[in-house]
């Protein structure tokens, strides 16, 4: 098993290099800089790190591949809406631009009306709904399931 990554390589793929460099890429201020006395130890190791500051460096490892399909799962949750609609767009831009296929199991509706163009909804495992986001959301079945009988959309 591989050791786990440092938060300065973290930091570095995070900042769009692929490889671990030396504190100079990081720019002007070194992650490795020694921290004030009273200060936490500093770069934290990333099991400390909140889950924003997990999840964007995880996704642009898998991007430094070059993939054709990006599998995401779950690389919404414990984002604020702004942040996630800055992750949004930057799927939205690769998609577009580089053709990328993203292939998006997420709870957080908001970046999936945002993203999708086709959704297989499950319930239990099992297929309930595939459409359009426009057609899902107005499905009975999704609405009994997520949102209950007497919803009106």
């Amino acid at each position: 098993m591989a050791p786990e990554p440092t938060t300065a390589t973290m930091v570095c793929v995070d900042r769009g290099c692929a490889t671990r460099h030396s504190p100079e890429h990081f720019g002007r201020r070194s992650p490795t800089k020694p921290p004030p006395p009273t200060a936490q130890p500093w770069p934290p190791p990333p099991s400390r790190l909140t889950p924003p500051h997990r999840e964007r460096p995880d996704a642009r490892r898998a991007l430094a591949t070059r993939p054709r399909l990006l599998l995401l799962d779950e690389v919404m949750a414990g984002l604020r809406p702004t942040e996630c609609d800055q992750m949004v767009e930057v799927f939205r831009e690769l998609n577009a631009k580089d053709g990328l296929t993203i292939l998006l199991i997420e709870h957080v509706m908001r970046a999936v009306m945002a993203l999708a163009q086709n959704i297989v909804v499950l319930h239990h495992g099992e297929i309930i709904a595939r459409g359009t986001p426009q057609e899902v959301v107005r499905d009975p079945a999704v609405l009994e399931c997520y949102l209950g009988e007497e919803t009106e959309v």
